[in-house]
């Protein structure tokens, strides 16, 4: 966090309702249903909170991720980020990405998912998100010059799910603006459907800005 404030203009708003709150009560399709109930099913034979990062993201995060794509936007894993941002080099992998994929290469990616990491070495999965948003932020910038870009974010601890959304300006001064608000925590064992339906929401926006 010493590193991030040195770096840009932090404004963290905290908990918020909107919009994630309203977007959860958007209705499914009946093939989505099906799926949220296969996802839920092999959750309740997993102690979510003991096993390891690897398991919880295959069998719950990801398959989550992958119902939420359209229109070519796809969610992929493990996608490297590299940028300069107010004269300091951001290099890392982000956990999950949403973006359109161009010749195999999820050049622009505007939705980013962190996985929390347990052990001794574990930290907040919020900062690492936030210099990944400003990291994609100026990857954006160079496609489409913008005052602010708006990305998302989500971090998730176990199967618990909390949302984040960034308006990110200035991004190629000399010290950049970066302003967060979140959303409550989402529990996959029996919220998924409400997770689901935010991430179609959060994806339908994202397309409609970023993936053009």
């Amino acid at each position: 966090m010493d590193d991030l404030r040195a770096m840009v203009d932090l404004d963290d708003r905290g908990l918020v309702d909107a919009p994630w709150e309203p977007w959860q009560n958007d209705a499914l399709t009946p093939a989505e249903e099906v799926a949220i109930d296969d996802v839920v099913r092999r959750l309740r034979r997993t102690e979510a909170t003991l096993v390891n990062e690897a398991t919880i993201w295959s069998r719950v995060i990801y398959p989550l991720l992958v119902l939420a794509e359209r229109d070519g936007v796809q969610a992929w894993s493990q996608v490297p980020l590299a940028a300069t941002v107010a004269d300091t080099e951001l290099q890392g992998v982000v956990d999950g990405a949403f973006g359109r994929p161009i010749a195999g290469v999820l050049e622009t990616p505007w939705l980013l998912v962190v996985q929390a990491k347990r052990g001794v070495e574990g930290a907040s999965p919020r900062v690492q998100l936030y210099g990944e948003l400003l990291a994609a932020a100026a990857l954006n910038h160079k496609r489409r010059p913008s005052a602010v870009h708006r990305l998302d974010g989500c971090t998730t601890v176990a199967d618990t799910f909390t949302f984040l959304r960034a308006d990110v300006a200035n991004i190629d001064g000399a010290r950049p603006t970066l302003t967060v608000w979140s959303s409550r925590e989402y529990t996959a064992k029996s919220e998924a459907r409400g997770i689901l339906a935010v991430l179609k929401r959060v994806v339908a926006e994202g397309i409609a800005l970023h993936a053009t």
